[in-house]
Parts: C-alpha cells; structure tokens; sequence
C-alpha cells in the first residue's frame, strides 16, 4: 500500500515538473524598455483623461449658454404680444340725390 502511494506522489511530482516552462531571464535592457513603456502609458492615459476632462467643461458650458439662450427667447416669445391692428376708417355716407316727383302713398 505505500509503495503504490509512494509511485503515484512521485509519478505526479514528474508530470508536474516536466510541464513548468522555464523560468525566462529578461536583460537589464528589457526591465528598462518595459519600464519606459509602462511609464509612457500611464503618461499618455494622464493626458487623455485631462484632455477629456477639458473637453466635457467646454461642451457643458456651451450646451449652458445654448439652454439659457432659449429660455431667454421662449420668454421674449411670450410676453411680446403683437399690436393691435389699425381700425379701418369708415368710408363717409354718399347722399342721393332723389329726382322723383313727390307722390302721396294713400289715395284721397
């Protein structure tokens, strides 16, 4: 019974070992490159989030300024009431001249 524990412990402990890869030894060279890439992408993430944080300020203050502008014009729009137009002039009364003799209407 042991010596079949003990085959399996070690026949698992030779798969296991023939499957690690290599450990791989970067050169001083790599640390750096990689160092100088991590720090350049985090610079430009800086910028960008700064960038767009920029942007979202000048674009809410123009959707501002347009909001208020068209409220300013809904308010002129209901307050200025239209004059009232001009009454026509009454045009005068002609007279008729009548040239008919004058008759009686009720005979006597």
């Amino acid at each position: 019974m042991m010596l079949r524990y003990l085959i399996y412990c070690s026949s698992i402990l030779l798969l296991a070992a023939c499957n690690s890869e290599a450990p791989v030894v970067k050169t001083r060279a790599q640390l750096i490159e990689e160092g100088i890439d991590k720090r350049l992408a985090a610079l430009q993430q800086r910028k960008m989030a700064g960038c767009q944080e920029d942007l979202l300020v000048e674009v809410l203050s123009d959707v501002d300024s347009t909001i208020a502008r068209q409220l300013r014009l809904d308010f002129v729009d209901t307050i200025a009431f239209p004059r009232r137009p001009a009454r026509p002039r009454i045009p005068g009364g002609k007279i008729v001249l009548d040239t008919s003799p004058v008759t009686k209407v009720l005979g006597d």
